[in-house]
């Protein structure tokens, strides 16, 4: 595929071991022969340097506690891959990434894998249970994931297991929340539990919905159900219903100030403001189709990716700001899709299945990483020098960086 182009826009400790037979095979970023071992360009340099939020540029699902999925750091301009590995456990979800861009990875088969700033594997940890959700990054640096037999276990950077706290949650897990003083809050069913940073346990509570989603919004935790119900969890009381969407959400993003957005039918998104309980549809456009949970621009607009290949963005009042129609498959589906992340510039980086990674420019030009595709991407996140990372299923994890940088 081109490597650009240009459209119009519009306006209790456990010792932890180390499996042996799990190898990140290194391919050479363009040409490579399976097993070499993956180098960065001697012209590489770290720049878009940035101050990061609790453990890193991709601590969390969706970057932040906000989970605006905006980046601290400047994306590339012009992408090209750096270096590509093969991990052969594969990833199950979305990758982690500290401060000093080492890459966090849950293996599909029951591993935790960490790769160097330049590809190399440092460790691999061998798991006992499956992992439930993409694994964190603590404010103190220390990694955690949920392990489908019910435990939160958390790890040291360098690969040493550190304990296991039980959850003691039934049903699906949602996102966890990385708090900033190292706390983290987990959800499942109809409950939630927050964990210190040594895993114990600070307090549990329940709601009346299963919740989807759990967001900070100035301090405060918010708890999102699965019908569009939203409470908030004050540090010393019982959870508070606050407001609803009205319909049922998969998850919500801060989107301003005491504000949650939405996508909740097709075409539309809405927003609810939590101090007073009201609710408005934000952007209503049914040519839109099919989108996921925005990602949150400066200022509180807001940018999405459709199932039918359109970048979108829309300011804080609702209204369009710019289109463009991105490359891609023609048969895909939401399900293909990963949602764009943002930049403080208005960039936005995107993927689809089986096509380059892309960077749009706030002007509308965008730019694509030749050879960076897979077929199952399953995370595409910043790294700290304002690069990307992108990890598919198969097991192919891909840095990319600006080719100016």
């Amino acid at each position: 595929m081109s490597g650009g182009g240009s459209l119009a826009a519009r306006a209790a400790p456990r010792a932890g071991g180390v499996r042996r037979g799990i190898t990140v095979t290194a391919v050479a970023a363009l040409t490579a022969a399976a097993g070499a071992t993956a180098t960065r360009p001697a012209t590489s340099r770290a720049v878009h340097r940035a101050r990061f939020a609790a453990g890193g540029p991709t601590a969390q699902h969706r970057l932040g506690p906000g989970r605006e999925s905006r980046s601290t750091a400047a994306l590339p301009t012009e992408p090209r891959v750096t270096w590509a590995v093969r991990v052969d456990v594969g990833v199950a979800h979305a990758p982690a990434v500290d401060g000093r861009g080492r890459v966090i990875l849950a293996g599909m088969s029951s591993a935790l894998v960490q790769l160097a700033p330049d590809g190399k594997r440092e460790w691999a940890l061998a798991l006992d249970s499956g992992v439930e959700a993409a694994p964190v990054v603590l404010a103190d640096g220390t990694r955690a994931v949920a392990l489908a037999e019910g435990s939160w276990l958390r790890v040291s950077a360098r690969g040493v297991e550190l304990g296991r706290t039980p959850m003691r949650l039934v049903g699906a897990l949602a996102p966890p929340l990385v708090r900033a003083h190292g706390a983290v809050v987990l959800a499942a069913g109809t409950a939630a539990v927050e964990l210190d940073a040594d895993g114990a346990l600070v307090r549990r509570s329940v709601v009346a919905d299963r919740v989807r989603g759990v967001v900070e919004d100035g301090g405060r935790v918010l708890l999102v159900g699965a019908s569009g119900r939203v409470w908030a969890w004050p540090e010393s009381r019982p959870p508070t219903e606050v407001g609803s969407f009205g319909l049922a959400v998969d998850e919500a993003v801060r989107c301003g100030a005491a504000r949650l957005c939405a996508a909740a039918t097709s075409g539309a998104l809405h927003e609810l403001d939590v101090r007073s309980g009201e609710v408005r549809r934000r952007v209503r456009d049914p040519a839109l189709g099919a989108f996921a949970t925005p990602a949150v621009l400066a200022g509180g607009g807001t940018l999405v990716l459709t199932t039918d290949g359109l970048l979108v963005s829309h300011d804080a009042s609702g209204q369009e700001r710019s289109r463009a129609a991105i490359a891609g498959p023609e048969a895909g589906g939401a399900s293909l899709w990963l949602p764009p992340v943002v930049d403080g510039r208005g960039s936005a980086a995107f993927v689809r299945a089986r096509a380059d990674v892309g960077v749009a420019r706030a002007s509308g030009e965008v730019r694509y990483a030749p050879d960076s595709a897979c077929d199952d991407p399953v995370g595409l996140v910043p790294a700290p020098d304002g690069g990307l990372v992108l990890a598919c299923r198969a097991g192919r994890v891909v840095r990319l960086a600006s080719s100016r940088d």
